[in-house]
Protein backbone atom coordinates (compact mmCIF):
# COMPACT_ATOMS: atom_id res chain seq x y z
CA UNK A 1 0.00 0.00 0.00
CA UNK A 2 1.56 3.72 -1.22
CA UNK A 3 2.29 6.10 1.61
CA UNK A 4 0.06 8.78 1.89
CA UNK A 5 0.94 12.13 0.56
CA UNK A 6 3.05 14.60 3.09
CA UNK A 7 3.32 17.36 1.09
CA UNK A 8 -0.10 18.67 -0.23
CA UNK A 9 -1.52 21.91 -1.13
CA UNK A 10 -2.49 24.53 1.66
CA UNK A 11 -6.43 24.58 -0.11
CA UNK A 12 -6.73 20.97 0.08
CA UNK A 13 -4.96 20.59 3.77
CA UNK A 14 -7.82 23.30 4.91
CA UNK A 15 -10.32 20.99 2.93
CA UNK A 16 -9.49 17.61 5.04
CA UNK A 17 -8.82 19.46 8.40
CA UNK A 18 -10.28 22.85 7.97
CA UNK A 19 -8.40 26.02 8.53
CA UNK A 20 -8.25 26.39 11.90
CA UNK A 21 -6.77 23.04 12.50
CA UNK A 22 -4.28 23.82 9.70
CA UNK A 23 -2.96 27.01 10.76
CA UNK A 24 -2.74 25.26 14.51
CA UNK A 25 -0.69 22.64 12.99
CA UNK A 26 1.70 25.24 11.11
CA UNK A 27 1.88 27.59 13.85
CA UNK A 28 2.54 25.18 16.99
CA UNK A 29 5.62 24.12 14.73
CA UNK A 30 3.83 20.69 13.83
CA UNK A 31 3.74 20.93 9.95
CA UNK A 32 5.70 23.13 8.05
CA UNK A 33 4.68 24.96 5.08
CA UNK A 34 8.39 24.62 2.38
CA UNK A 35 6.64 26.99 -0.14
CA UNK A 36 4.26 29.12 -0.28
CA UNK A 37 0.86 27.60 -0.62
CA UNK A 38 2.16 24.35 0.11
CA UNK A 39 2.05 22.24 3.33
CA UNK A 40 3.92 19.09 4.57
CA UNK A 41 2.52 17.20 7.53
CA UNK A 42 5.22 16.55 9.08
CA UNK A 43 8.23 18.50 10.68
CA UNK A 44 11.22 16.54 9.14
CA UNK A 45 13.95 17.53 6.35
CA UNK A 46 11.85 16.82 3.05
CA UNK A 47 12.93 14.32 1.02
CA UNK A 48 14.28 14.47 -2.41
CA UNK A 49 10.90 13.64 -3.99
CA UNK A 50 8.81 15.64 -0.92
CA UNK A 51 10.84 18.99 -2.07
CA UNK A 52 9.81 17.72 -5.87
CA UNK A 53 6.25 17.57 -4.83
CA UNK A 54 6.26 20.76 -3.25
CA UNK A 55 7.89 22.92 -6.25
CA UNK A 56 5.30 20.98 -8.07
CA UNK A 57 2.18 21.46 -6.11
CA UNK A 58 3.59 25.65 -5.83
CA UNK A 59 3.38 25.87 -9.35
CA UNK A 60 -0.47 24.70 -9.55
CA UNK A 61 -2.68 21.99 -10.79
CA UNK A 62 -0.62 20.59 -14.78
CA UNK A 63 2.68 21.09 -13.41
CA UNK A 64 5.50 18.08 -14.11
CA UNK A 65 8.87 17.13 -13.26
CA UNK A 66 10.57 17.95 -16.68
CA UNK A 67 13.64 17.54 -18.45
CA UNK A 68 17.10 16.86 -16.74
CA UNK A 69 15.21 16.92 -13.04
CA UNK A 70 12.82 14.58 -14.48
CA UNK A 71 15.47 12.80 -16.49
CA UNK A 72 17.64 12.09 -13.02
CA UNK A 73 15.04 11.18 -11.01
CA UNK A 74 15.05 8.18 -13.98
CA UNK A 75 18.33 7.36 -13.47
CA UNK A 76 20.17 9.52 -15.74
CA UNK A 77 23.43 10.68 -14.26
CA UNK A 78 26.16 12.60 -15.15
CA UNK A 79 24.52 15.48 -15.24
CA UNK A 80 23.52 17.94 -12.14
CA UNK A 81 21.41 21.21 -12.05
CA UNK A 82 20.50 22.79 -8.76
CA UNK A 83 17.12 23.75 -10.18
CA UNK A 84 14.03 22.22 -10.92
CA UNK A 85 12.68 22.19 -14.47
CA UNK A 86 8.90 22.22 -14.46
CA UNK A 87 7.02 21.91 -17.52
CA UNK A 88 3.04 23.76 -17.69
CA UNK A 89 0.83 23.21 -20.47
CA UNK A 90 0.69 26.52 -22.14
CA UNK A 91 -2.33 27.58 -20.72
CA UNK A 92 -1.67 28.02 -16.98
CA UNK A 93 0.03 31.19 -16.29
CA UNK A 94 2.12 30.32 -13.11
CA UNK A 95 5.91 32.67 -12.02
CA UNK A 96 9.09 31.04 -11.87
CA UNK A 97 9.42 30.16 -8.12
CA UNK A 98 13.13 30.40 -6.54
CA UNK A 99 14.76 27.83 -7.55
CA UNK A 100 12.70 26.48 -10.01
CA UNK A 101 12.81 27.01 -13.98
CA UNK A 102 9.28 26.85 -15.60
CA UNK A 103 8.90 25.81 -19.56
CA UNK A 104 5.46 25.64 -21.12
CA UNK A 105 4.80 23.66 -24.25
CA UNK A 106 1.93 23.48 -26.32
CA UNK A 107 1.73 19.96 -26.39
CA UNK A 108 1.79 17.99 -23.07
CA UNK A 109 -0.66 15.07 -23.49
CA UNK A 110 -0.87 11.93 -21.45
CA UNK A 111 1.64 9.52 -23.88
CA UNK A 112 3.89 12.51 -22.82
CA UNK A 113 3.90 12.31 -18.47
CA UNK A 114 4.63 8.77 -17.31
CA UNK A 115 1.19 7.57 -15.76
CA UNK A 116 2.48 5.64 -12.78
CA UNK A 117 5.85 7.27 -11.08
CA UNK A 118 5.75 10.12 -8.53
CA UNK A 119 6.70 12.73 -8.50
CA UNK A 120 4.70 13.42 -11.38
CA UNK A 121 6.84 13.55 -14.52
CA UNK A 122 7.87 13.68 -18.43
CA UNK A 123 8.77 10.18 -19.51
CA UNK A 124 12.70 10.04 -19.95
CA UNK A 125 12.29 10.33 -23.87
CA UNK A 126 10.49 13.69 -23.84
CA UNK A 127 12.91 14.59 -20.94
CA UNK A 128 15.61 14.32 -23.10
CA UNK A 129 14.57 15.86 -26.35
CA UNK A 130 13.36 18.75 -24.08
CA UNK A 131 16.34 19.16 -22.21
CA UNK A 132 18.44 19.19 -26.14
CA UNK A 133 15.31 21.85 -27.13
CA UNK A 134 15.63 24.69 -24.29
CA UNK A 135 19.69 24.82 -24.70
CA UNK A 136 20.76 27.59 -26.33
CA UNK A 137 21.05 27.66 -30.01
CA UNK A 138 25.02 27.83 -31.12
CA UNK A 139 26.11 28.59 -34.70
CA UNK A 140 28.91 26.79 -35.88
CA UNK A 141 31.51 28.34 -38.46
Amino acid sequence: MPEPDTVLAYSRVVATFGQGHTRWMLRCGRWQSPRWGVVATHLGTLTREEQFAADLVSCGSGAVLAGLTAATVDGFTGFVTPTTHVLLPSGLKRAARDGIIVHRSAILTDLDIHPTRRPTRTRTARSIVDVASWQPLTRWR
